[in-house]
């Protein structure tokens, strides 16, 4: 018990196992059975030695302290937050609210929060926020700011307003993934060149069509599997004859033409060279007609990669874009079909278009530059900007509600 200049020369009762003596100035000192010593002081305040070297302090206003053997302290307050100071110069601390922060010897601060948020800050102005679904933001302190996605996409601004955008190299799928239409089974990671890779799975919701296909990343071709499906259960069987990383996606149709993804794994064939980030600078939308001529060029770019010929803009394949995607804009969403029920080959129909056959990709995104990659993350866009059939294309995009919005329509 430390010394408070309290002579123990007063009165004193007890027996052997436990003693309690009056002090000179009316406090009280007490000595329990299992060793822990109290001294009860005339003002209300309490200080406990407890057997494991623990020293408590209570005031008489509800205020706690409390010093540990290992050198730590915690102080509690009478509206309940609690702070601990450590050996190590690290100061922990929560409010009764649950909010909970803590304070490093080299400057750094940390805030978490009850839903898993957190908060840290750096002496040299590096401030890194992160949220429970995965999302972060990190700013520096020359300006530059970088988001990250759930997804692991990260967008860096610079301080003179730069944009570089960041795909991971695990080719994450950007949108949800709607497990609850159907369960597949587990897919191992890693296969040889050659060897069966099979897919299994069960329908969770009515659909109108499973799809299940793979590519190679990250410019391959769309290969669809060997599909058998039998009531609810189908299944899917591959084969790659090269080594690299594949992904392999199973979508279903649903009723409207909207085609969802409830399966996307990337797994590696053979001994695959680790892939790349996909990493390009952002820049201030162009407007819609120089977006329009950038679509083409990434539909472009990406068909040479894998050895197919160029698809020309078409005009009538221009105008049939252009009205759909001021469908979508006035629908509020995203669909293959407007608040009417017309879809693109109704529009070709009926503007009399000289094509056998069109395709048709629709999308929104952040930016410009997220749409042709969204679309080559997905087995059935990717197949429409490399089918080999197509001759000509009709592109579209626009700003809406904070982001691009855009339509490809292909034809031959």
């Amino acid at each position: 018990m430390p010394n408070d200049g309290l002579g123990r020369t007063g009165d004193r009762q007890g027996d052997d196992a436990r003693v309690t003596e009056r002090l000179d100035n009316g406090a009280f000192f007490v000595r329990e059975t299992d060793g822990t010593e109290r001294l009860i002081r005339t003002d209300g305040s309490v200080v406990v030695e407890h057997p494991d070297g623990r020293m408590v302090t209570q005031e008489a206003d509800g205020q706690v302290e409390i010093l540990f053997p290992d050198g730590r302290k915690e102080y509690r307050s009478k509206s309940g937050d609690v702070v601990q100071i450590f050996p190590d110069g690290r100061r922990e601390m929560e409010t009764r609210s649950g909010k909970r922060s803590t304070q490093y010897e080299d400057g750094r601060k940390v805030w978490m929060r009850e839903d898993g948020a957190s908060l840290v800050e750096y002496p040299d102005g590096h401030r890194i926020q992160r949220w429970p679904d995965g999302q972060a933001r990190e700013s520096f302190a020359d300006g530059r700011m970088v988001l990250t996605s759930p997804f692991g996409h990260q967008m860096e601004t610079f301080s003179d307003g730069q944009q570089r955008l960041k795909m991971p190299d695990d080719y994450a799928y950007p949108n949800e993934i709607r497990k609850e239409l159907a369960r597949v089974g587990e897919v191992a990671k890693r296969i040889s060149v050659g060897e069966d890779m099979v897919v299994q799975g069960r329908l969770l919701a009515p659909v109108v069509q499973v799809l299940a296909a793979a590519f190679m990343l990250p410019d391959g071709a769309v290969v669809e599997g060997d599909l058998q499906q039998k009531g609810d259960d189908f299944f899917a069987r591959f084969r790659f004859k090269d080594e690299g990383y594949c992904c392999i996606q199973v979508q279903v149709a649903l009723p409207g033409a909207r085609t969802e993804t409830v399966f996307h794994q990337v797994i590696e064939v053979g001994e695959g060279a680790p892939l790349d980030d996909v990493t390009f600078d952002l820049m201030d939308y162009p407007g819609d007609e120089k977006a329009d001529v950038y679509l083409i060029d990434q539909i472009n770019l990406s068909r040479k990669k894998v050895g197919l010929p160029p698809v020309f803009p078409h005009p009538e394949l221009m105008a049939v874009a252009r009205i759909r995607l001021q469908e979508m804009i006035a629908l509020g969403e995203v669909s293959h079909y407007s608040a009417e029920g017309k879809d693109v080959m109704w529009h070709v129909n009926r503007r009399q278009v000289p094509f056998r056959q069109v395709g048709e990709n629709v999308a929104n995104g952040q930016v410009l530059e997220v749409l042709h990659p969204h679309w080559m993350s997905s087995a059935g866009h990717r197949g429409n900007v490399l089918n080999k059939d197509w001759t000509h294309v009709g592109t579209a995009a626009t700003q809406f509600r904070n982001g691009v919005w855009a339509v490809e329509v292909f034809g031959r």
